[in-house]
């Protein structure tokens, strides 16, 4: 893949193609993430989610689906890593629900493509992350139907649970907090992840 990215450096074609220029951009990103969190900067720094973002939505029909897959992925990935790291005296909360939106917008898009299992799975973890942006974000109608939809492709051993909290965090965004304690305490995990 070096050579790859070295071809990509030295021609103007290449540079042009979006899916070369969304690969180069992840490289980038993540050698961001590893220096950040090797240096311990203080802050990630959110603009250079930015330019990624923005291809994979203005070209999300020039890519194959497996690249757009991943791309969206690692991206979204790279996101979640972002977030916790997240200054939230220099970002306000609208800068957070900005990012939120442009995150559910790539899960709707990985939706549509019919992109967000993976050999007909999802992981309990991804699942979360999906109910919780859309729940943040508002678009509570949209991570119900999520929830109905999806919960069968979670592995059986996590459903029951992972379907229990996602449940909780659409009731406790809709206010409904007797239905919030009512599903934590169906909840029988000891599993961490979740």
């Amino acid at each position: 893949s070096e050579t790859v990215l070295e071809l990509y450096r030295e021609s103007e074609a290449i540079k042009k193609v979006p899916v070369f220029q969304a690969y180069n951009t992840l490289n980038e990103l993540q050698k961001y993430c590893l220096t950040f969190y090797k240096f311990q900067d203080k802050y990630f720094n959110l603009s250079h989610l930015e330019l990624l973002g923005n291809l994979l939505i203005e070209h999300q029909d020039d890519f194959a689906d497996f690249d757009f897959q991943l791309l969206t992925n690692k991206y979204i990935q790279i996101i979640n890593f972002a977030y916790e790291r997240y200054d939230y005296n220099q970002y306000p909360y609208q800068s957070s629900k900005l990012l939120m939106e442009r995150i559910l917008s790539l899960y709707k898009l990985l939706e549509k493509k019919e992109l967000l299992t993976f050999r007909n799975r999802i992981t309990h973890t991804s699942f979360l992350s999906i109910v919780s942006v859309s729940t943040y974000v508002g678009d509570f109608k949209w991570a119900h139907q999520f929830i109905i939809q999806y919960q069968n492709y979670l592995i059986d051993s996590f459903r029951y649970n992972t379907v229990l909290l996602s449940e909780s965090y659409l009731n406790f965004h809709t206010k409904k907090y007797d239905k919030v304690i009512d599903y934590l305490d169906k909840f029988t995990s000891q599993d961490e992840s979740l």
